[in-house]
């Protein structure tokens, strides 16, 4: 019903076009604007190395009669001061985001339902991230990221996840705790252009993230060398913003690293397949969905793969070995009946699981949970095309 007023936070200024965490909130958000009205959307401040005014242009189609934005943590605090008894539901995406506003908007706004948005499970990608690297760092980091996760979830009405998998986890480790699954959202755009126009490989992640280093690093050492045997000529090509030196020296005319791109659908086009290589993470890898989302067919990690609904050997190939990944990646580069099929099926996945229906009816289920009853309404959402990162 629009006669519902809704608080959204989240730790900066979106970019959906860089990672796929600023597309599910500014897509969620365009979905509740249509669904309940009144929305309000926080944002606090942004790091040294992310201006605010830079991303502006992303969210303008965010900021119509019915978005209003508050920028600022010291912003976000006097609006919940003055405006907080107005509000039904106050969403708070991310741990460092919960962390710091449960409390006040608690004291604030004390009728409103608090809805705990992970966006992924930070404790679970730092004791996987632990394993794989053996760095002590990251456990002490996951340690103390579980104890603050599993309490915000606790002293929330609700907690988002984004896959099933995790909300397995989260209610093993909370029995009594409401966890709902809200996934990423995407467009199934489909595929552009046939098996026999297409070559070479793409990868899309950003290199501030450490899983995407790490996957990289697995990729070029282990996996590469066994690729080449097999495809000489295979061109790659590496999609990302702040790849690390090594990378960019590694970069020659079949192992192609571009940094960030503004769009990157022509290189979806004209890509045979995508990988994700991934060793370690959480949440619903951004990447994976982009590709099904055009139609591109994935070889993948099983952790890259965890949360969406395939079957190996039907809708994408999976393999955890550097030589099973090789074979993988040749099998499906050679085998057009294979990826005729394995394109198929990744945009049914897409507009069954990952889409702005789905995502439309699980908003509603979550506000129907918290006692606001709302209606579905069809409508056009805000979508980024152009979308190249994962943070």
């Amino acid at each position: 019903m629009k006669d519902r007023s809704i608080l959204v936070i989240d730790v900066w200024m979106p970019t959906p076009d860089r990672d796929s965490a600023s597309l599910r909130i500014v897509n969620l958000l365009s979905i509740l604007e249509q669904m309940v009205g009144r929305v309000t959307f926080g944002v606090g401040d942004p790091p040294h190395w992310r201006t605010a005014e830079k991303w502006r242009p992303l969210v303008q189609p965010l900021q119509g009669s019915m978005i209003r934005l508050v920028e600022g943590n010291a912003a976000i605090e006097a609006h919940l001061k003055q405006q907080g008894q107005d509000y039904d539901v106050v969403i708070l995406s991310r741990l460092s985001v919960a962390s710091r506003y449960l409390p006040t908007v608690r004291r604030y706004a004390p009728q409103a339902a608090v809805v705990f948005d992970t966006t992924d499970l930070h404790f679970l990608r730092g004791f996987r991230g632990a394993k794989v690297t053996g760095k002590v760092n990251l456990m002490r980091s996951a340690l103390l990221a579980k104890k603050d996760e599993l309490a915000l979830a606790r002293q929330a009405d609700c907690t988002l996840v984004v896959s099933p998998v995790e909300k397995t986890i989260l209610e093993e480790e909370c029995p009594d705790i409401s966890v709902q699954v809200i996934s990423n959202i995407h467009t199934a755009y489909g595929s552009r252009k046939p098996f026999s126009e297409r070559s070479g490989i793409i990868f899309v992640g950003s290199f501030p993230h450490h899983p995407n280093v790490d996957g990289m690093v697995y990729f070029y050492q282990d996996i590469y060398p066994l690729l080449k045997e097999q495809l000489p000529d295979i061109t790659i090509t590496i999609i990302g913003s702040d790849p690390p030196e090594w990378l960019k020296q590694a970069a020659d005319e079949q192992f192609i690293v571009t940094d960030y791109v503004p769009d990157i659908a022509p290189y979806f086009d004209h890509s045979r397949l995508s990988i994700a290589p991934l060793r370690y993470g959480a949440g619903v890898k951004g990447k994976v969905l982009l590709s099904m989302g055009y139609g591109v067919p994935v070889v993948a990690s099983s952790i890259a793969a965890e949360g969406i609904p395939v079957v190996n050997g039907r809708d994408m190939l999976i393999a955890d070995t550097p030589a099973s990944f090789s074979e993988a990646i040749v099998e499906l580069y050679y085998n057009e009946a294979l990826w005729d099929q394995m394109s198929a099926n990744g945009l049914k996945i897409i507009d069954k699981h990952f889409s702005f229906t789905t995502a439309r009816q699980a908003l509603t289920d979550l506000l129907n949970s918290l006692g606001r009853t709302v209606r579905v309404e069809g409508s056009d959402v805000y979508e980024s095309a152009s979308i190249t990162e994962e943070i």
